[in-house]
C-alpha cells in the first residue's frame, strides 16, 4: 500500500474559524433561560385556580424572557378580566418579576369552547 495520505495535506483546517462575527447579533438579557414555559405551566396547574387547560408559550426563542399563556378555569366565572389576570400574576409573582413580557388570556371553559369553535384560540 503505497497510497497512504501525506500527513501535511490536512494542515489547513484551522484557518477561517467558523462562528466569528455572530457574538453581538442580539444581546441576551442576564435573566435568560431562568424561566421555562413548562415551569410556568406546572405552577399554574398546581395553583388554586385549578385550571382545566393551561398553555404557556415561550415567545422569545427559548430564552425565557417573553411568554404568552392561555389559562382556562371555572374559577374565572364571575370575575372581571382584570381580576383574572391579577389572580394569575399573584401566583406567578416571582417568575413574572424575571420575565420581560407576560401575556395572559384567561377564559372560563365556556369562553374557551366558544373560542375553539370560532377558531380564535391563539
Amino acid at each position: 500500500h503505497s497510497h497512504d495520505s501525506k500527513p501535511h495535506s490536512h494542515d489547513h483546517k484551522e484557518k477561517g474559524q467558523a462562528g466569528h462575527g455572530h457574538e453581538h447579533e442580539h444581546d441576551v438579557p442576564l435573566s435568560c433561560g431562568v424561566i421555562t414555559a413548562s415551569s410556568l405551566e406546572n405552577k399554574l396547574r398546581a395553583s388554586s385556580l385549578a385550571p382545566s387547560y393551561v398553555s404557556v408559550t415561550d415567545e422569545s426563542d427559548g430564552c425565557g424572557s417573553k411568554f404568552s399563556a392561555v389559562v382556562v378555569s371555572e374559577s374565572f366565572e364571575g370575575m372581571t378580566l382584570i381580576d383574572r389576570h391579577r389572580a394569575i400574576q399573584d401566583f406567578l409573582g416571582a417568575e413574572i418579576a424575571q420575565i420581560h413580557a407576560f401575556q395572559v388570556k384567561a377564559w372560563t371553559a365556556a369562553q374557551y369552547e366558544k373560542k375553539k369553535a370560532t377558531g380564535s384560540v391563539s
